[in-house]
C-alpha cells in the first residue's frame, strides 16, 4: 500500500492539484447560533404537521419561547420536539460570502419543513426515523445573513433533526482542503 502511494504521490504535480482544489473548494457557509422552540401540541400527526402554528410564516401564534440548542453540522440530535401528536421549531441564521445555491441535507423523525428567508423551501410528511433517509435541498442564500427555519412534527416515540451541508463531492473536497491546510503539501520536485 505504502509503494502504491508513494506511486500516486509522485504522479501528481502538487501545484496543479493545489490550483484544482482550490477552484472547486466552495466556502461553506457560517452557521448562527441554533435555538428551538417550545413543542406545539395537536391532536394528530396529521394535524401538527398542516396546523400553521408558532414562528411558521402565516402561523396563528405570534410568540414562541425559544431556548439554545446544540446542533453539530452531520450528526443527528434527538429529542427535539419531546411531545407525540405535536412540532417543533428549529432556527438559526446562516452567513454566506456570496449569493448562491447551496445543498442542504436534511433529516428528521417524522416530518420536516423546512424555509429559507421566509420561504418554504422543503415540506415531506413522512413517518421515519431520523437515520432512515436523508432529503436533498437546495438553498438560496443571499449575500450576508439568511434565516433558515425547521419545523419537526412528531408522531409518536422518537424524534430527531439531522442538518448537513453539502453533497458527498464538496464534502469530500472540503475535507481534502483541510487535510492539507493541516499537513502543508511536501515541495515540488524540480
Amino acid at each position: 500500500w505504502a509503494d502504491e502511494a508513494a506511486s500516486v504521490e509522485q504522479a501528481v504535480h502538487l501545484g496543479t492539484a493545489s490550483t484544482w482544489l482550490d477552484g472547486a473548494r466552495i466556502v461553506p457557509p457560517v452557521f448562527g447560533k441554533w435555538e428551538v422552540s417550545e413543542a406545539f401540541p395537536s391532536a394528530s400527526f396529521d394535524e401538527a404537521f398542516a396546523f400553521e402554528c408558532g414562528p411558521e410564516p402565516g402561523g396563528k401564534e405570534d410568540k414562541a419561547t425559544w431556548s439554545p440548542i446544540s446542533i453539530e453540522l452531520g450528526k443527528p440530535l434527538a429529542a427535539v420536539v419531546k411531545k407525540e401528536n405535536a412540532s417543533a421549531f428549529v432556527r438559526t441564521t446562516v452567513e454566506s460570502d456570496q449569493t448562491r445555491e447551496v445543498v442542504f441535507r436534511v433529516s428528521s423523525d417524522d416530518g420536516i419543513r423546512v424555509w429559507a428567508n421566509g420561504k418554504l423551501i422543503h415540506d415531506n410528511k413522512v413517518l421515519r426515523g431520523v437515520n432512515q433517509s436523508v432529503d436533498t435541498v437546495k438553498i438560496h442564500l443571499d449575500k450576508g445573513s439568511n434565516s433558515i427555519l425547521f419545523k419537526i412534527v412528531n408522531a409518536g416515540s422518537d424524534d430527531g433533526l439531522f442538518v448537513d451541508v453539502g453533497d458527498d463531492a464538496a464534502k469530500r473536497i472540503e475535507a481534502t482542503y483541510k487535510l492539507l491546510a493541516t499537513e502543508p503539501a511536501k515541495a515540488e520536485p524540480e
